[in-house]
């Protein structure tokens, strides 16, 4: 139900340092079969389910070591209606939760947007149920920004591959144009090609900055 992304550090000032970067900017990209989970099929609801997923990250439990420790950004993507999708990005350095959406829903302030203050709610649940502490929801800031989007429902996956991997690479917004995103599908297939399918269970894959994409 989710995919991890790691990339290598941008320094190596020491070693400490360059290990502390590949730990913190680790992304948790997860399906959008998660979010649909978390709010019992109900997307623009106002309300979570979080039994539904709590056990999805069981692995990350104990002080210290829940997926907000282990992970710099979760991407959560949501589909909803016939034609929208959006990218919900929590960045567990900063404390921010953003949506990324085509459309900013600028109606509505950040603190009523229902799919911040849903996310916002799981924090708040995966860390005492995880980490058996009560965080104070109140550091954490919730905003908007714009993303490129299709109208086409077949082309959402594709697009929130490109988002996850715009943010992996640090770079600074989700615009990209109709050629870009078909060169980046082809760079994907010759990524998929060069891989396979393939859990790196034995380390197999070469160096991540390697990779044709």
């Amino acid at each position: 139900f989710f995919l991890m992304i790691r990339r290598p550090p941008r320094s190596t000032q020491s070693r400490s340092s360059a290990a502390s970067d590949v730990y913190k900017r680790q992304i948790l990209y997860k399906t959008t079969d998660f979010y649909s989970r978390l709010t019992g099929n109900n997307p623009l609801g106002n309300a979570i389910t979080y039994d539904k997923v709590r056990h999805l990250t069981d692995n990350y439990a104990g002080k210290q070591n829940t997926i907000f420790d282990h992970f710099d950004k979760i991407l959560i993507p949501v589909l909803y209606g016939k034609h929208n999708c959006v990218l919900i990005i929590v960045d567990c350095h900063a404390r921010r939760i953003t949506l990324a959406s085509p459309r900013p829903l600028n109606e509505r302030s950040s603190s009523q947007n229902v799919f911040l203050t849903n996310t916002l709610r799981y924090i708040e649940r995966e860390y005492l149920e995880k980490a058996m502490v009560k965080i104070d929801t109140g550091y954490w800031g919730l905003g908007e920004e714009e993303a490129a989007q299709s109208e086409d429902s077949k082309l959402h996956s594709l697009f929130v591959a490109k988002y996850a991997h715009i943010i992996s690479k640090g770079l600074p917004n989700l615009i990209f144009s109709k050629d870009e995103l078909g060169f980046f599908a082809k760079s994907l297939q010759n990524l998929i090609a060069t891989i396979g399918v393939t859990r790196n269970a034995a380390g197999e894959l070469p160096n991540v900055e390697s990779l044709p994409l």
